[in-house]
């Protein structure tokens, strides 16, 4: 039996006034008018999510709503969340807390989940049973009949200020969850947390946040049949396979509307559509749509230079020699091939992660096959040079 899951991911707004003491750190203030939907973030992708007539199930959140802990920017944040995602008919909107939505770094705050806590409109999770144990707990596990999410709160320990730039999970947090999970693969399974909890350190990242235990918590989630982990914090998008087992997609989902990391690592900001197939019993394969925001243009395809490509697939069950083999087999007897045409012949082409593709481009130059354009872009020609 297969079930499919499709999520909107929305991720490090950073939101705030526009009138903040510091130099402007995203695209979306809580005052920004919308007259102009070229250079509203939010009011572009309304256009957007109606001319792609886009629909979800579920909307994810890995956190930083809000920027330097503004409290106006995370209710504003958290609105602005609630407003597309009703837009998109998701029946559910499911966040965790990132380090940008408590002040943490404010020693006259005696409890710095005071504010988080009195958001409201189901901030971060409907549920309020679920939400009680995300608070006491540090995680919460929301399931139904196709689907379990792992929800974990790594700023749950910010309050000591020696944890102030990374996450945690701790061994009693790990130890309750051993004993809560299942390896069972009837159900589609995500794990959601903000922190990265395997090292992101290209671009000059750094390495100081990385999620203490976090190597720990991915060893435990491939034990358990995880289907994918998402994050934010790194503002970087980027889809890779975890170093144990290797079986774990872990996607860092990129900015929807911080600036930063334009500045330091020339990467866009974006938004991210997830979907997911699963034949009960096995892992599953999906595929992440991602868009691109240009200021006064809006959202676009990404072109995958400044991301990922518009398309990066998880979850293949072929190798890359296989897969080439086909490849090369149905292009063999004609000059020009469209990729569409391809990829509908070879279903697993469209579950290769970013990585993979590059390394089917590579194979396809060596049998003098090109592809127009070539990736990061997603090609749409295959020219045959052998003919």
């Amino acid at each position: 039996m297969s079930i499919t899951l499709t999520l909107a991911i929305i991720s490090d707004l950073h939101c705030h006034p526009s009138n903040v003491n510091y130099k402007p750190e995203t695209f979306l203030t809580t005052d920004l008018l919308r007259s102009n939907k070229g250079k509203h973030p939010v009011e572009s992708l309304m256009n957007l999510i109606d001319t792609e007539k886009m629909i979800v199930d579920l909307t994810i959140c890995p956190g930083d709503f809000s920027n330097k802990a503004d409290t106006q920017g995370l209710i504003s944040g958290w609105n602005y969340v609630l407003e597309i995602s009703q837009r998109l008919k998701s029946d559910q909107t499911i966040a965790t807390l990132g380090n940008h939505d408590v002040p943490s770094r404010d020693e006259s705050v005696i409890d710095i989940f005071e504010t988080v806590k009195g958001v409201g409109r189901d901030f971060p999770i409907r549920d309020k049973d679920k939400l009680a144990s995300f608070w006491e707990n540090g995680y919460c596990i929301i399931e139904d009949e196709n689907t379990e999410i792992l929800v974990i709160n790594s700023v749950k320990f910010h309050s000591n200020r020696a944890e102030l730039d990374r996450g945690r999970i701790t061994n009693t947090q790990l130890d309750e969850l051993k004993s809560l999970l299942s390896p069972n693969q009837d159900k589609i399974k995500i794990a959601l947390c903000h922190h990265h909890p395997i090292q992101h350190e290209r671009f000059d990242l750094g390495s100081h946040d990385l999620m203490i235990l976090g190597n720990e918590l991915v060893d435990m989630l491939e034990k358990n049949n995880y289907d994918i982990l998402i994050h934010g914090h790194k503002h970087d998008p980027w889809l890779r396979y975890s170093p144990g087992q290797g079986t774990l997609p872990v996607f860092s989902s990129g900015s929807f509307s911080a600036t930063e990391q334009i500045l330091f690592s020339d990467r866009r900001n974006t938004f991210h559509l997830l979907e997911i197939t699963k034949e009960k019993g096995s892992k599953a394969k999906g595929v992440i749509k991602t868009y691109e925001y240009y200021q006064g243009k809006g959202w676009q395809k990404s072109k995958g230079t400044q991301s990922i490509p518009y398309l990066t697939g998880f979850g293949s069950k072929d190798t890359i020699e296989t897969i080439s083999n086909q490849f090369i087999s149905l292009v063999s007897g004609q000059k020009l091939n469209k990729w569409e045409d391809i990829t509908k012949e070879i279903a697993e082409l469209q579950f290769l992660s970013f990585q993979q593709l590059e390394q089917l481009s590579s194979t396809l130059k060596e049998k003098n096959i090109s592809l127009y354009p070539e990736f990061p872009a997603m090609p749409e020609i295959i020219l045959n040079n052998n003919l």
